[in-house]
């Protein structure tokens, strides 16, 4: 799939996710798409939630004005998903502004979500993870990419709870938090 902007969507089922896209079950690349301005409980552009099986991707994407409960811009429960040379702008929500990445599974540790050459900015958390959160046992490759003044009260730039992210090559810059770990907690 590729090409086209998904903007003003609201996300269905209860609880709603994916305002933009839903992934379930598959392996789609999904390149050189915008997802605007839309708005879920998880996953305000796109929700993804594909078995230890599938890989789905993205690909040149760009995430901006998106809002969430959890994962402004995208909500990750694959645990293998590729996410590279995407923009994720202005996002808005509780838990990962702009991304929420859980491990649904364990003993999967063969797989692992990669983030590569990916632009975080202004993205903002009213609690943890201006840019990312990641959730328990999660364990997502982080490379090449720019975190660049997003906030919460916890995690400006990336938010850890229980998990363990590999990180390399990445810049964490002006990010802030109102209590602890501006860059990274």
């Amino acid at each position: 799939l590729g090409g086209f902007t998904i903007t003003g969507g609201t996300g269905s089922g209860d609880p709603r996710r994916g305002g933009g896209l839903v992934i379930s079950g598959a392996e789609p690349s999904i390149e050189d798409c915008t997802f605007l301005g839309n708005t879920a409980e998880y996953g305000g552009g796109v929700f993804s939630a594909s078995d230890h099986q599938l890989r789905p991707t993205l690909v040149r994407c760009a995430f901006h004005l998106n809002t969430a409960y959890h994962g402004g811009g995208l909500h990750n429960n694959s645990i293998d998903l590729g996410v590279s040379d995407c923009t994720f702008t202005e996002n808005l929500a509780y838990r990962g502004g702009a991304l929420y990445n859980e491990a649904p599974y364990l003993g999967f540790e063969d797989k692992s979500t990669s983030i590569v050459r990916c632009l975080f900015a202004e993205n903002r958390a009213t609690w943890n993870g201006g840019a990312i959160y990641n959730y328990e046992f999660a364990l997502p490759i982080l490379s090449d990419s720019q975190f660049l003044n997003n906030t919460a009260t916890n995690g400006g730039g990336i938010f850890n709870f229980n998990a363990s992210p590999i990180v390399s090559r990445c810049v964490l810059q002006g990010n802030s938090a109102s209590d602890t770990g501006g860059g990274m907690r």
